[in-house]
């Protein structure tokens, strides 16, 4: 591979690095907006815990950015959320008790995880095949365990939250 090649992969993987930072800031952001809306002891405890890691995943992804020579951005990519049509969504807000909009907030938590995961997941492919980054493997794979260590709490508790929320 050419010098040109390298630095040409260098950027690509500056700018990858830097969508999954994008989602990360959005995620940080809704995490703290979530903090503040959840009811549940236990929930609002984990998602504590969950903004805790996903300020250390932004460091770690803007350290190798700035690794990659880029620069770290401090936008937010749109989080991967339902959009229902306005009928059904004025329907849902009107009928639903504070409680089922609080489970409807957790399923969103749940594919904000998923998706997130998913990012991880094609990001560590893409270094491995294309056999570039892999210095950034280690600090890829613990953001994305963290990931999926918050979608298994999510799916393990989602019995006794709906069970709590659903009694609001």
């Amino acid at each position: 591979m050419t010098q040109q090649q390298n630095m040409k992969n260098q950027e690509k993987f500056a700018l990858m690095f830097n969508a999954v930072l994008s989602m990360e800031n959005a995620a940080c952001k809704r995490l703290e907006r979530r903090i503040n809306e959840v009811s549940l002891p236990e929930a609002k405890q984990q998602l504590q815990h969950h903004l805790k890691e996903t300020k250390e995943q932004q460091k770690r992804l803007q350290n190798l950015i700035t690794k990659y020579n880029g620069t770290p951005t401090t936008e937010e990519l749109g989080l991967p959320l339902p959009s229902y049509p306005e009928s059904i969504k004025k329907e849902m807000e009107s009928s639903m008790t504070e409680g089922e909009k609080e489970l409807k907030k957790s399923e969103e938590d749940l594919l904000v995880e998923k998706a997130e995961a998913t990012c991880y997941n094609m990001l560590i492919q893409k270094s491995n095949i294309l056999n570039m980054g892999t210095e950034a493997l280690p600090l890829l794979q613990q953001n994305l365990q963290e990931e999926e260590s918050m979608i298994n709490w999510i799916e393990t508790n989602c019995p006794i939250m709906i069970q709590q929320l659903l009694n609001k």
